[in-house]
């Protein structure tokens, strides 16, 4: 194999490139281009990418010399080839640092907050039919625990060309170790059972020691990314780049793949892309990590028991958690190549990114009709922190009330309220995007500065509710790369972190040097981009000085609000003679430390007919609706129905939280939102008694003011004026939705009503 050196990496003996010519590559390249082996094609949307070996190199010059292979410039000179890239080495790494079903801590509740898998599948979900592509270093396809799961005739070896991606070598067990935890069979009494036993898996081996040590090219990782794309549903990915040091990320042609991959497979719903997140632990930031940073995927890290994991890092783009096993409390339990199972070792992302695959499986089972986005969003709003500590720095809160870490995400994910949620899931509206003028700052410091980027309603029009968030920026240093630190805050007072003080990185870069980079966040889910932006910047080793070259931002998300229905609301009335305005004052800017998390408490609605204040108190993170439960604080309240539970849950938040100082809540009406996105079944509600509807036409009437001609009509479960002379009826089985009317509802945090859960923007 002729071996080049470029300047920032191998060249490989690979080369790929796009031809004008419609006719199969096969028939005509070797004839014609004799220096090359062709070795196959790759189709990207409408593109056609050819790859091919070099066969030899005629030059007589010394290797480390080059910059690539002379004969790369013929194919250049040609008419008809259009574009054309000898590919680099890239090295990636596998990131690891039922007769075992009493040791199954992470599955068999005997930890706890719970991934709550047992729960769905007791709810009736184990993946079925839903196909996963384990890309990875293989995977022993006869290991009688994964094999009657295995679709050996789909899979693919990069070593050899093979369908069987059986492992290399001894040293190649990791894709069985995470295939295992994905699809093992249950109740077979073999080993342990998968999150998702009946999910169906195709191996892709990018990966393994057979050849040069986990090293792949560009064009490779663009077809494990595409393989099968026709059937596949998620790819599982447990690899990157090297922890701690440098900033590598897909190639032009993997990113395109990534692109083509959401916008196209799955009928056009987009596959789902899982990447474990890192294991660099506290020392490293997953944000130079471009495979875990793509807005195309779901970046996973690792919890272990009460904590982020030792090896979990700093990550702006990790949506949430899942354990991960640790040594110093307890492994995890898997499959290994030779028909084994072992728990030796089993630790790290690695092993989280699997079963955060598995859960999305039995969501996809749920509801086959959701997006790559839904996936995502859901993943968002049934994370939880679960007083999990965060050892890098607290917890944060951003402008849409989203509880966020920067290590762990929005939290751990809860496998039972994610397939019910997902079941009943609307998909979001359409993705917009906009973006930032490139910003020249010049800006240097040897501690810290900050620079500003204004987002005007005109420039970012189309995006009300935020998604992901891309810094894409230029900087320099004069020493120590690695001691270079960014954190992006937004307009309502969100702080991220893009990029803190990184050991390796600092001792592998101690020259003067200059980078470009693409940073992301999910932290500043569901704000809003309008108003000023600040790129912090520092530099964590004295003396060293750090200078913003130029940066700007592009912004993803929805004009509507996604999760506009994916909330219950309850309507305190609260008698007039008990409220005095200093104590909602007080409420709403805390000084005293009782109040310390309420942000901005209770939204009060003031009738000046009645005499009356209404305070509008937020609900999420439901529990199936079915079972008619919900938690609160947790504690399961359970009624007849969801409805009854809530009513159950609020009475005994208000008659508890005695610090709330404006009285005793005088009575409790029901204002149950649904929501487009998360819909009760139709058996759930019924509106039936003329009391709900009265109680509907009170709570309405009073803030439309219909006038002494009008009459409140329920129409749906939703009350409007009419005329008196109408009638007025009521559909059974109508899901109250809207009964504010639109009135904006402030959530309750946690604090004064002791809400641990995430709560959101309405």
């Amino acid at each position: 194999m002729c071996v080049h050196l470029s300047e920032t990496g191998v060249f490989s003996n690979r080369v790929v490139l796009t031809s004008t010519r419609d006719e199969y590559p096969e028939t005509w390249f070797d004839t014609e281009y004799p220096q090359f082996q062709y070795i196959g094609q790759l189709w990207i949307g409408e593109t056609r990418y050819i790859k091919a070996k070099i066969r030899q190199t005629n030059t007589k010059e010394k290797i480390s010399s080059l910059n690539e292979d002379p004969d790369v410039e013929i194919l250049r000179r040609k008419q008809e080839i259009s574009w054309v890239e000898q590919e680099k080495i890239q090295t990636r790494v596998a990131r690891t640092v039922d007769p075992e079903w009493p040791n199954l801590w992470y599955l068999n509740d005997d930890v706890s907050p719970s991934l709550k898998v047992s729960e769905a599948w007791n709810a009736g979900y184990s993946g079925k039919g839903v196909i996963i592509a384990v890309v990875d270093d293989g995977l022993q396809t006869d290991h009688p625990d994964i094999s009657p799961n295995v679709d050996v005739e789909h899979g693919i070896s990069f070593r050899d060309g093979a369908k069987d991606p059986k492992p290399k070598s001894d040293k190649d067990g990791h894709g069985t170790k995470v295939t295992g935890l994905i699809a093992a069979v249950r109740d077979n009494n073999i080993c342990i059972p998968g999150v998702a036993y009946n999910s169906t898996i195709v191996g892709v081996q990018l990966l393994g020691t057979n050849d040069n040590i986990n090293n792949t090219v560009d064009s490779d990782e663009a077809t494990a990314f595409k393989h099968y794309i026709s059937n596949v549903d998620i790819y599982s990915n447990s690899w990157g780049p090297n922890d701690g040091s440098g900033f590598e990320g897909p190639g032009y042609l993997a990113k395109k793949a990534l692109h083509d991959g959401v916008t196209t497979g799955r009928n056009g719903k987009g596959v789902i892309y899982v990447i474990s997140a890192g294991n660099g632990g506290l020392d490293d930031n997953c944000n130079a990590d471009g495979y875990a940073n793509s807005i195309y995927t779901i970046a996973i890290t690792s919890v272990q028991i009460g904590k982020n994991a030792f090896y979990s890092e700093v990550c702006a783009p990790a949506l949430a958690a899942t354990y991960g096993g640790s040594y110093m409390d307890k492994y995890l339990t898997t499959t290994t190549i030779k028909s084994g199972c072992t728990s030796a070792g089993i630790q790290g992302t690695s092993f989280s990114a699997p079963i955060a695959t598995a859960i999305i499986a039995m969501t996809l089972e749920a509801n086959p009709n959701l997006t790559w986005r839904d996936i995502q969003h859901i993943v968002v709003l049934t994370s939880n922190r679960n007083n999990f500590i965060d050892t890098f720095s607290d917890w944060s809160i951003n402008g849409a009330n989203q509880e966020f870490s920067q290590v762990l995400g929005f939290g751990l994910m809860n496998a039972e309220t994610m397939v019910s949620v997902g079941s009943k899931w609307k998909s979001v509206p359409q993705h917009q995007t906009c973006a930032s003028r490139t910003k020249f700052s010049h800006m240097s410091t040897t501690s810290t500065k900050s620079d500003f980027i204004d987002i005007s309603g005109l420039l970012c029009s189309t995006i009300n509710y935020l998604e992901h968030v891309e810094v894409i920026l230029t900087f320099s240093y004069t020493r120590y790369r690695g001691g270079t630190q960014l954190y992006l805050i937004s307009p309502a007072g969100t702080k991220s972190n893009l990029l803190h003080h990184r050991k390796e990185d600092a001792e592998d870069n101690p020259s003067a040097g200059s980078l470009t980079w693409t940073f992301m966040s999910v932290h500043f889910w569901g704000e809003t981009p309008i108003g000023n932006w600040t790129l912090q910047m520092s530099s964590t080793i004295n003396s060293v000085k750090v200078r913003l070259d130029r940066w700007s931002l592009r912004f993803y998300g929805t004009t509507t609000d996604p999760w506009q229905t994916a909330i219950y609301r309850v309507v305190l009335v609260v008698e007039t003679s008990a409220y005095q305005s200093s104590d909602i004052t007080s409420l709403n800017n805390p000084s005293s430390e009782e109040f310390k998390d309420v942000k901005t408490g209770l939204q009060r609605f003031w009738s000046t007919n009645t005499g009356t204040s209404f305070y509008s108190l937020a609900i999420n993170k439901l529990t199936p609706a079915e079972k008619g439960s919900i938690i609160v604080d947790q504690k399961v309240y359970t009624n007849e129905n969801s409805v009854g539970s809530l009513i159950k849950a609020s009475y005994d938040l208000v008659n508890n939280a005695e610090s709330l100082r404006f009285g005793r809540i005088s009575s409790l009406k029901v204002s149950v939102a649904n929501i487009t996105n998360y819909e009760l079944p139709n058996n759930t509600v019924e509106i039936t008694n003329k009391t709900q509807t009265n109680e509907l036409c009170s709570i309405y009437t009073t803030f439309s003011k219909c006038s002494s001609k009008l009459k409140c009509k329920v129409s749906e479960g939703k009350p409007s004026c009419v005329s008196k002379s109408s009638s007025s009826t009521v559909n059974k089985g109508a899901i109250i939705g809207g009964v504010l009317g639109g009135i904006a509802t402030t959530i309750a945090l946690a604090g004064a009503f002791y809400l641990h859960w995430k709560q959101r923007r309405q």
